[in-house]
C-alpha cells in the first residue's frame, strides 16, 4: 500500500517539480522578453532624441553665423545711417534756424514799420478826427444850448 502512495508522492512532486519549472521558465522568458521590449524602445527613443538634438545643434550652429551677419549688418547700416544723416541735420538745424532768425527778424521790421505808421500817419490823422469831432460837439452843444436859452427867453 506504501508503494504505490509513495510511487504516486513521487510522481505528483515530480509533476508539480516540472510544472513549476516550466512555469518558472516561461514567466522568465516572458519577462526576457519584456525587458528586451523595453530596452529596444529605450534604445529607439534614445536614437531618436540623439537625431532630434543633432539637429537643433545643426540648425543652431548654421544659424549662429546667419544671426551675426545680420546683427553686424544692421550695426554697419546705422552706424553709416547716422553719417550720413549727421550733416544733412546739422543743415536742416541751419536752416530752421536762420529761418527763425529771418522770421524774427521780419516781425521786429514788421512791428517797427506799424509804430511807425500809426505814429506818423494814423495819431496824427487819429488827433484831428478827434479834434474836429470835439469841435463839432462843441458848436452842437452851443447851439442846443443856444436854442435851449432862446425859448426860455421867449416863455
Amino acid at each position: 500500500v506504501w508503494l504505490p502512495l509513495e510511487a504516486c508522492a513521487r510522481l505528483a512532486s515530480h509533476l508539480l517539480g516540472g510544472c513549476a519549472a516550466a512555469t518558472q521558465r516561461a514567466f522568465a522568458s516572458a519577462g526576457d522578453a519584456l525587458l528586451r521590449l523595453v530596452a529596444a524602445c529605450c534604445r529607439l527613443l534614445g536614437h531618436a532624441f540623439s537625431a532630434f538634438c543633432s539637429a537643433l545643434s545643426m540648425i543652431f550652429d548654421a544659424a549662429a553665423p546667419l544671426v551675426s551677419a545680420f546683427v553686424s549688418a544692421v550695426s554697419f547700416l546705422m552706424r553709416h545711417v547716422a553719417a550720413a544723416l549727421s550733416p544733412v541735420v546739422t543743415l536742416v538745424q541751419a536752416a530752421l534756424s536762420a529761418a527763425l532768425s529771418a522770421a524774427l527778424v521780419a516781425l521786429a521790421a514788421a512791428a517797427a514799420v506799424a509804430t511807425w505808421a500809426f505814429d506818423s500817419l494814423l495819431a496824427p490823422t487819429f488827433a484831428a478826427v478827434a479834434g474836429a469831432v470835439t469841435a463839432v460837439g462843441t458848436a452842437v452843444a452851443g447851439a442846443v444850448g443856444a436854442v435851449g436859452a432862446a425859448g426860455v427867453a421867449e416863455g
